[in-house]
């Protein structure tokens, strides 16, 4: 689309083509962000290369083809109050001049006003229509091949056997397409499923039979074994290679801690730990937010952060009591159980005090049967002073084993694709063939939730189309 209004604007004659193999453009678009549609983030700078740095993999590269989409320029932003290289950077002038009004929410998160994803949808259909963009459903390319002599066409195989012709082609495509379409034109890194749940295990459960018997529980412990598609935390340490990783469940054993936990919601601080050779654990990355717990392990916004850098074997230490150090913690939890021995505590009088009610008041029932179970101690036994530095050190690290991917189905991008040392930063284009330009999750760059991934795929396609137009 931004291909025929640059061409629009000079005058020039251009036919842009959109294949789209499923049978509505922008069916993606109306899932995200739970049907609002995250689309960007207010926080981006183009010019703070070391933010984008820490929110991007391969941040360095996101830097410059920001910058370079900036210095293009070729959509002037009618608020002339606003910076362009803060709130009304490039990607945000696009949607403005389509019309798109949106709202600023928590984080910076950027939604449509209407505050649903069809809004910005329409706005987008709206303006490929105006542009003259012809738009071909249920066309699925099979290869995008370069031109066999120079200055020919590029050609596009289709799955039923049809080829197309074309000057220029921009593959804005999912991240476990690229190698596929692409073939030998390119390097890749193997793709897997990011930003969705974890399966894991509490590494607690059986460690303690018979205090979980004692806390409803069956303390029965479950395999350690699992499956899952994950690569190195450090991206630069993956091995590059053709092909694709299909990302598939992990399928723990059952966990009944898990099955009590279902579906419970809890605002904390989860660190990512992965074990060292010395039979430590050595950190990895840390969010703090929401955490949903699933019969097969752990969600939530926290979480899917945190599974960008997830492999199997590394250990998820959820911190209930965040805004206390585990000195604190135990502190506490001793005044609590001296408040318990005089009647300080509703009830304490009457019945005496249990280790569940030391945690009554600031964890769900079930979250505060967990901790006793991974603190070791019976949840309908006495409560004791004796007892505050382990309930303690429960409430600051409840441990479970991440096995995997917990449901590729949530997962919203894939992690891996076109290495981006074969593409240029300025054009988009691939090294191998100045023709062929890759954009969006089909490069190997993701990022957090938040609406940056959203802003990478709009930002990509607008410098590609634009560089695309302009060798036309």
């Amino acid at each position: 689309m931004e291909s025929a209004r640059c061409a629009r604007q000079r005058g020039a004659d251009l036919r842009v083509v959109v294949y789209e193999a499923d049978q509505k453009v922008g069916r993606s678009i109306l899932r995200s962000g739970n049907g609002r549609c995250n689309f960007s983030n207010a926080g981006i700078s183009a010019w703070d290369e070391g933010a984008l740095a820490e929110l991007y993999c391969n941040g360095g590269f996101v830097a410059q083809v920001l910058q370079e989409l900036e210095r293009s320029g070729k959509i002037a932003d009618p608020a002339d109050d606003v910076p362009l290289d803060a709130a009304c950077n490039q990607v945000l002038a696009f949607f403005r001049s389509l019309g798109l009004a949106w709202r600023v929410e928590g984080e910076g998160r950027m939604y449509p006003y209407a505050n649903k994803a069809q809004s910005l949808l329409d706005a987008l259909r709206a303006a490929m229509a105006d542009l003259g963009v012809e738009v071909r459903l249920e066309a699925l390319v099979s290869s995008v091949e370069p031109p066999r002599s120079a200055g020919g066409p590029v050609t596009l195989r289709m799955a039923d056997g049809s080829f197309e012709r074309a000057g220029q082609v921009i593959v804005a495509v999912g991240g476990t397409l690229g190698s596929e379409l692409l073939g030998d034109a390119a390097e890749f890194l193997p793709t897997r499923p990011v930003l969705g749940p974890l399966a894991a295990l509490p590494l607690f459960e059986g460690a303690a039979a018979g205090a979980g018997q004692a806390c409803g529980v069956d303390g029965r412990g479950a395999s350690a074994s699992g499956s899952g598609d994950f690569a190195p935390s450090s991206r630069k340490a993956r091995a590059k290679g053709k092909g694709r990783k299909k990302g598939a469940a992990a399928e723990p054993g059952a966990s009944a801690v898990l099955n009590g936990l279902d579906n419970i919601r809890v605002r904390c601080t989860v660190a990512l730990a992965r074990p060292g050779r010395d039979g430590g654990l050595q950190p990895v990355a840390q969010e703090s937010g929401e955490v949903l717990f699933r019969k097969y392990g752990l969600s939530g916004i926290a979480v899917f952060n945190l599974s960008r850098f997830a492999q199997p074997g590394d250990v998820l230490q959820v911190d209930l009591l965040p805004e206390l150090s585990l000195e604190q913690a135990t502190a506490w939890l001793l005044r609590r159980c001296a408040d318990a021995g005089t009647g300080g505590l509703a009830g304490a009088a009457a019945t005496a005090t249990t280790t569940a009610d030391m945690l009554q008041g600031f964890l769900l029932p079930n979250v505060a049967r967990a901790v006793c179970l991974a603190a070791g101690e019976r949840a309908d036994a006495p409560a004791r002073s004796a007892d505050a530095a382990a309930l303690a050190a429960a409430c600051k690290g409840l441990a479970f084993q991440v096995q995997g991917v917990g449901d590729v189905k949530q997962c919203q991008v894939h992690a891996g694709g076109v290495d981006v040392s074969q593409v240029s930063p300025r054009t988009l284009q691939l090294a191998s063939c100045s023709q062929i330009r890759v954009v969006g999750e089909a490069l190997d760059i993701d990022a957090p939730c938040g609406g940056y991934n959203l802003h990478w795929a709009w930002a990509s396609g607008l410098l590609a189309a634009r560089s695309a137009a302009a060798d036309l």
